[in-house]
């Protein structure tokens, strides 16, 4: 028997494209497969369709509820997972490739384009957010700081890419694994991480504010092009963070195990240049297990998925709730109880006005 490449709906299960109002309270089913396994709703700024992957390609599904999902043709590229989300304007899809590498990709259809570097010391890039001005990406990257065949020291960590160059510009430089990492409209960023210290299975919220991040982006000496981190330390800074891990076999200045993500953390290059890593506010802590942060574009809500305590990653084929709170994750209450998990509400689903979010239930029977 030949194992499918892409997850497939369970037999009786099926897709279930949703929208959820949250002024009226009310669910709406806009489209439906039993064959068809859909996964991670973008809503297009023209607020007509929504974006989603299925099996390694994109499709575009109408929010009338009439009509059947349109594949977007994606060139050379079969190989896109759940992580994608829209530019702006809504001409452009960013989308993460099998290869670990993130692409521009028409709305239309067409020519994939590489955004990320070969070189910048990255095995994967997970794609998550856009900041407001169409820029920056937001994602989680994969290093292995102890070598390539060490995957019990992977390291999952926050960090966005410049779409011009695809300059890497990290943010966290913490052991803990986090994930979801996505910009508020006021340009603060949202991430689950596990909380320090804890033990695997008790991700909760997190957030970076707007003013850390910018800072992080380093002095504006020409309003068009900010300075990096990229810029201050080299082409690549994701090899001075793992050499942190091995201050042993660096010249930095020793630092204790790995750097606390709750606390400012300054480093030097060796030239006596510093930058600082944001400090990142827990918001959640409870014994559920919170993932995937989606603040609205008004910035009046957060959206999330919560899965039962204990559950170690992201899975699918549980019972989770989306929960919807306040831009501190306070007020929270739950709106929906599904089965689903991954592919449910991996990326941002809000409509424009940020009145509903658009999500992916699989239930069986």
């Amino acid at each position: 028997m030949t194992t499918p490449i892409w997850r497939t709906l369970l037999p009786g299960q099926r897709t279930e494209v949703r929208v959820y109002d949250v002024t009226t309270g009310t669910d709406s089913l806009v489209f439906a497969s039993e064959t068809d396994l859909l996964e991670a709703p973008n809503w297009h700024p023209d607020g007509t369709f929504l974006v989603l992957n299925h099996e390694g390609g994109l499709v575009r599904v109408p929010l009338s509820g009439e009509g059947t999902a349109e594949a977007i043709p994606t060139g050379n590229r079969g190989d896109l997972n759940n992580d994608h989300v829209l530019s702006p304007d809504g001409g452009t899809i960013y989308a993460t490739a099998k290869n670990g590498h993130l692409y521009a990709i028409p709305i239309a259809g067409g020519t994939p384009t590489q955004i990320t570097r070969d070189d910048d010391g990255l095995v994967k890039h997970y794609l998550h957010g856009i900041n407001a001005g169409g820029t920056l990406l937001s994602i989680v990257g994969l290093s292995f700081p102890h070598g390539p065949n060490t995957p019990e020291f992977a390291r999952f960590r926050v960090a966005l890419v410049r779409i011009a160059d695809g300059a890497l510009i990290p943010l966290s430089a913490a052991a803990r694994p986090e994930d979801g990492a996505e910009f508020g409209p006021d340009g603060s960023l949202y991430f689950n991480a596990e909380p320090e210290g804890s033990a695997p299975g008790h991700a909760q919220l997190h957030r970076m504010s707007a003013a850390d991040v910018q800072g992080t982006l380093g002095e504006v000496k020409d309003p068009t092009s900010p300075l990096s981190i990229v810029e201050i330390l080299g082409e690549s800074a994701f090899p001075l963070l793992r050499a942190i891990e091995h201050v042993e076999d660096c010249a930095l200045p020793r630092l204790v195990g790995e750097l606390p993500a709750d606390t400012v953390a300054s480093l030097a290059d060796g030239s006596g240049r510093e930058f600082v890593l944001p400090v990142a506010h827990q918001l959640t802590n409870d014994e559920r297990v919170n993932w995937f942060p989606h603040p609205s574009p008004n910035g009046e809500h957060l959206l999330w998925l919560s899965y039962p305590a204990g559950t170690l990653g992201h899975p699918e084929n549980l019972e989770v709730e989306l929960r919807l709170g306040t831009p501190d994750a306070t007020e929270a209450r739950t709106v929906a109880r599904l089965f689903g998990g991954q592919g449910t509400t991996n990326v941002n689903g809000w409509s424009p006005d940020s009145t509903r979010f658009a999500y992916v239930a699989y239930p069986i029977g």
